[in-house]
């Protein structure tokens, strides 16, 4: 009787996390899918090595590598799942570089008409004139309180981007429209 409902438990864990998997935007489940596969793979390149060079070190840190690998994959997902993530969509109006070579200041019009900085790196590269959804941490601590200076130090905040058209309806814009 109890492995019976341990069986169900268990598939219900696993049906919830098939489901949460489908609703999550695609940013997100590659972002999973990349630390998911790293890890993975430091935990097989640790055993084969380890075994080869007969070395317990090195075989303990590709494991401790794994698993922490492992666990920032598992919180990005849990993250996810419970929207502690923000949006920002809207029109590029505007790109310019901001201290050369590292950063671009990214001009955003939302659809009410509010504008909207940004501060990213040089290797998200963006068009003026398309739309586009950023995609970051929710976070509410400030590093020093210059908004330039927090921008440039805060480097785990920001997860990516996607572009969007007006006509396309995604999964966050209906679960928006549901809620009202």
């Amino acid at each position: 009787m109890k492995k019976q409902f341990r069986q169900q438990d268990k598939r219900a864990v696993a049906r919830g996390i098939f489901e949460s998997m489908q609703t999550i935007p695609a940013i997100f489940a590659d972002r999973i899918q990349k630390l998911g596969i790293l890890s993975l793979f430091f935990l097989i390149f640790g055993i084969v090595f380890g075994i080869r060079w007969q070395s317990a070190g090195f075989f303990a840190w590709s494991l401790f590598l794994s698993a922490a690998v492992g666990i920032q994959a598992l919180m990005v997902f849990r993250d996810t799942v419970k929207g502690r993530y923000e949006t920002v969509t809207g029109t590029v109006e505007e790109v310019k570089k901001w201290m050369p070579g590292q950063f671009q200041k990214i001009r955003i019009c939302q659809k009410d008409g509010s504008y909207t900085e940004l501060l990213l790196g040089k290797k998200f590269s963006v068009e003026q004139g398309k739309r586009y959804r950023f995609y970051f941490k929710q976070k509410k601590n400030v590093l020093l309180g210059i908004r330039q200076v927090d921008a440039v130090f805060d480097t785990g905040s920001f997860f990516g981007l996607e572009e969007t058209s007006d006509n396309q309806k995604t999964k966050d814009n209906d679960k928006h429209l549901e809620r009202r």
